[in-house]
């Protein structure tokens, strides 16, 4: 077996690291809370209990564990489906809190993505919240969710 060798470099190598953000500080730096009201008529449904994907939903899913949210208007209604429901908002979770539950406090924590949405993909994704529905029971229940 080899010995190990300690050498010296001449550039550095690493540079300094500033210490990550706190959720309270990336919510006040890169969410954008004036997309969220507290009730308006675009409800949104988000499960929060994933497992390999999360669903935001525009009606009521038959399940316990749903955080209702209430997007200002129709735009930020359509961009939030879309973030929503792409890989996105799970990444976010598991990079941020990863605990068994998605909480609100996470949710509304994820940064804003500003974007120009397009509207076949909102036909897709309600059309998609019709015919795209699973049951799945857990603890002795019937759970209702949505695979897009």
């Amino acid at each position: 077996m080899a010995a190990l060798t300690f050498i010296q470099l001449a550039e550095k190598v690493l540079t300094e690291v500033k210490s990550p953000l706190s959720i309270d500080e990336i919510w006040d730096y890169a969410s954008d809370k004036n997309y969220i009201v507290n009730f308006s008529e675009y409800p949104i449904y988000v499960t929060n209990s994933p497992r390999y994907f999360i669903t935001a939903s525009s009606q009521i899913l038959d399940r316990k564990g749903q955080i209702k949210i209430f997007m200002k208007d129709r735009e930020s209604y359509y961009k939030a489906l879309i973030m929503l429901n792409s890989s996105y908002l799970y990444w976010w979770w598991r990079v941020v809190d990863s605990s068994l539950s998605l909480t609100k406090r996470t949710l509304l924590s994820l940064p804003w993505i500003e974007f120009k949405h397009d509207d076949l993909i909102i036909q897709d994704i309600l059309c998609s919240e019709l015919i795209n529905k699973v049951y799945k029971k857990n603890a002795g229940k019937i759970q209702e969710n949505i695979k897009h």
